[in-house]
C-alpha cells in the first residue's frame, strides 16, 4: 500500500509525539504519588501538633471533626491501654495490634504498619500513633488511614494526568495533521501543474505565498512552464514559418513563370501597337507596374526562410504613395469607391522601396475587396517625431473578431479562398524596415497603421537619386 506524503510524515511524528507526551505524563504520574505519599506520611504528625488541650467530654465529637477535616482517615485516643475516644468500631484483637505499635517521634515518618482493622467488614489501614504535644503524656493519637482510599487517590492523579496527556496529543496531532495536509496540498497543487504540464498546458497556476523549500519548487515549476510555454510558441511559429516557407515557395515558382509570361506579351503588345493611337498609355504602364509589384511580391514569398540578402532600392516615400495610388485609383473607379489621399509634402525616404510598396498596395486592395462596391479608402501620411505613420482605412466590415489576436500571423485567414500570407507580408515589410503594424476597427473604419522610424533624406539625396535613376 502506497503512503501518501502526508500520512508517511503524519503517522511516525504522531506516534513520537504520544510516546513522548505519555513518557513525561508517567514520570509526572510517579512525581505526584511521591509527593502524595510524602503528604500522606506526614499528615498524622501534622494534625497531632495542631490540636489543643485533651477535653475528655467533648474529645468524640472533636474526632468526627477531625474525621470531616482529613478524608481517609479514622482516629483513635488512647490512655495506656483504656480507648478513651474512636470514630472506628476496634475488636479486642486490634487493640492488641495497636498496643505494640510504636509512637512516631517528631519529624519521623508515619504508615509503617498496616493491618485488617474494625468490626465485621474489615479494612485496611496504615496505623501511625503519635503524642500530642497539648495532652498528658500517657496519652497517644493513633490515625487510621486507608489504604483503599490512598489507592484511589493515586488512581485518580493519574486519570487526570493522563487525561491530560490524551488531550495535549489529541491537539498536537491536530496541529501536525492541519500542518501537513497544508503541505500536502501545496505538494498536490505543484503535483496537478505538473501533470498538466505533461498534458501540454504550460499556463504557470500554483500559488507562491511564502519563501520555503515548497515555494521555491513552486517557482521553478511556474518557471519550467513559462519557459515550456515560450518554447512552444518558439517552435509553433518556426513550423509555421516553414510550412509558409514550402507553401510560398511552390506557389511563387508557379506565379513567377506567369508573370514573367505576362510581361513578356505586354512588352509584345506595346511593340506590335507603338504605331496605333490607343485610348490610354497609361493603362499598359499601370499593367506592367501591376506585374512589378507582383513580382516583388513574388521574390519576398521565394526568400521566406532563407537568409538570403535582397537587393534593396531607397526611393522618397511620396513617390511610393504616388505609385500606390495610381496602382489602386483604376480599381476604386472601377468599384465606385471613394479614395481619398491626406499627405503633404515631406523628404522622407524608405529604404526598401519596393517591400514597403508593396505592403501598402497589400492593405489597399484588402480595403477593396472589404468594401466590395460604393464605399471610402482612405490612404493617409502622418509625421511624428522619430516616427511615421502610413494609414490604410476602410469602410468595409473589418477582420473576423475571432482572429483579432492572430491576423498578422501565416496562414491566419476569413476569407474562404485566401492562405492568409498577405498581411504576414506586411508585417514582416514593416518589421524589416524597423518598424511595426498594427491595426483597429473604430467607427465605422477599419484602420491599418505602418509605423516606421523617419529617415529625412539630407546628406542621403544623391545615394536616393542614383538608385532611383539605375530603377528606372
Amino acid at each position: 500500500m502506497a503512503w501518501s506524503l502526508r500520512n508517511q510524515m503524519l503517522v511516525p511524528l504522531g506516534a513520537l509525539l504520544a510516546f513522548f507526551v505519555y513518557h513525561l505524563a508517567s514520570r509526572q504520574g510517579e512525581h505526584y504519588i511521591d509527593e502524595l505519599d510524602h503528604v500522606e506520611d506526614t499528615q498524622p504528625s501534622l494534625i497531632a501538633n495542631q490540636l489543643g488541650p485533651l477535653k475528655e467530654a467533648d474529645l468524640k465529637s472533636d474526632l468526627k471533626q477531625l474525621q470531616r477535616e482529613n478524608p481517609g482517615y479514622q482516629f483513635a485516643v488512647f490512655r495506656g491501654d483504656e480507648v478513651l475516644a474512636s470514630t472506628i468500631s476496634l475488636a479486642p484483637r486490634d487493640l492488641t495490634v495497636i498496643r505494640v505499635i510504636p509512637t512516631v517521634s517528631p519529624g519521623e515518618p508515619g504508615r509503617r504498619w498496616a493491618g485488617h482493622i474494625g468490626t465485621g467488614t474489615q479494612k485496611w489501614y496504615c496505623l501511625t500513633k503519635c503524642r500530642v504535644p497539648t495532652w498528658p503524656a500517657d496519652t497517644r493519637l493513633l490515625s487510621l488511614y486507608s489504604y483503599n482510599y490512598a489507592v484511589m487517590l493515586n488512581e485518580q492523579g493519574k486519570n487526570r494526568i493522563n487525561a491530560a496527556a490524551s488531550l495535549f496529543v489529541v491537539l498536537l496531532i491536530g496541529v501536525v495533521t492541519w500542518s501537513t495536509g497544508s503541505l500536502s496540498r501545496r505538494v498536490r497543487r505543484i503535483q496537478r501543474q505538473v501533470t498538466d504540464i505533461a498534458k501540454g498546458d504550460f499556463r504557470p497556476t500554483v500559488e507562491v505565498r511564502g519563501h520555503d523549500e515548497v515555494d521555491d519548487l513552486a517557482r521553478a515549476v511556474n518557471s519550467m512552464a513559462t519557459q515550456l510555454q515560450q518554447m512552444q510558441e518558439t517552435i509553433r511559429i518556426t513550423e509555421r514559418t516553414r510550412l509558409q516557407g514550402q507553401l510560398a515557395g511552390g506557389v511563387a515558382h508557379e506565379l513567377r513563370n506567369g508573370i514573367h509570361s505576362a510581361r513578356l506579351s505586354l512588352e509584345v503588345f506595346r511593340e506590335v501597337c507603338r504605331s496605333l493611337t490607343l485610348p490610354s498609355e497609361d493603362m499598359l504602364q499601370n499593367a506592367n507596374e501591376q506585374l512589378e509589384v507582383t513580382e516583388t511580391l513574388v521574390q519576398r514569398l521565394l526568400s521566406i526562410g532563407k537568409n538570403q540578402e535582397r537587393g534593396e532600392i531607397a526611393r522618397p516615400l511620396v513617390d511610393v504613395l504616388d505609385d500606390v495610388v495610381t496602382m489602386v485609383e483604376p480599381i476604386c473607379r472601377h468599384q465606385e469607391i471613394h479614395l481619398v489621399t491626406e499627405w503633404d509634402m515631406t523628404d522622407e525616404v524608405v529604404q526598401d522601396a519596393e517591400s514597403i510598396r508593396a505592403a501598402i498596395v497589400n492593405l489597399c486592395l484588402n480595403g477593396i475587396e472589404a468594401i466590395g462596391r460604393h464605399g471610402d479608402l482612405s490612404l493617409g501620411l502622418e509625421t511624428h517625431h522619430e516616427t511615421i505613420a502610413l494609414r490604410v482605412r476602410d469602410t468595409g466590415p473589418g477582420p473576423d473578431a475571432a482572429l483579432a489576436d492572430q491576423l498578422f500571423e501565416p496562414f491566419v485567414t476569413s476569407k474562404p479562398e485566401g492562405i492568409g500570407l498577405g498581411l504576414a507580408q506586411v508585417k514582416q515589410a514593416a518589421e524589416s524596415a524597423g518598424g511595426a503594424v498594427a491595426w483597429k476597427r473604430h467607427a465605422r473604419w477599419t484602420e491599418f497603421v505602418i509605423t516606421l522610424p523617419r529617415q529625412p533624406m539630407g546628406d542621403r539625396e544623391e545615394e536616393v537619386l542614383a538608385a532611383v535613376s539605375s530603377a528606372d
